[in-house]
């Protein structure tokens, strides 16, 4: 894969749920990121597009798309 030049599938996956995030957050696709959550305060490490991890209690949740694209 290296000498070919290819990246991994697990990275074209990730590349793929950041670009559709970012997407959801500037209002281009009709998800709604209303429930999630911005820091409180503005630090130099954080700003208006900045996002907490959600805190989850059961699988379900802690695997969908927000939880695990908010980590990354």
């Amino acid at each position: 894969m290296a000498d070919l030049g290819w990246r991994t599938l697990s990275d074209h996956r990730k590349d793929a749920c950041l670009n559709l995030f970012c997407k959801a957050v500037c209002g281009k696709v009709a998800i709604p990121v209303n429930e999630l959550k911005q820091p409180t305060k503005v630090t130099r490490f954080s700003d208006g597009t900045t996002f907490t991890a959600i805190t989850t209690r059961t699988d379900a949740y802690k695997f969908s798309f927000f939880a695990c694209t908010v980590r990354e």
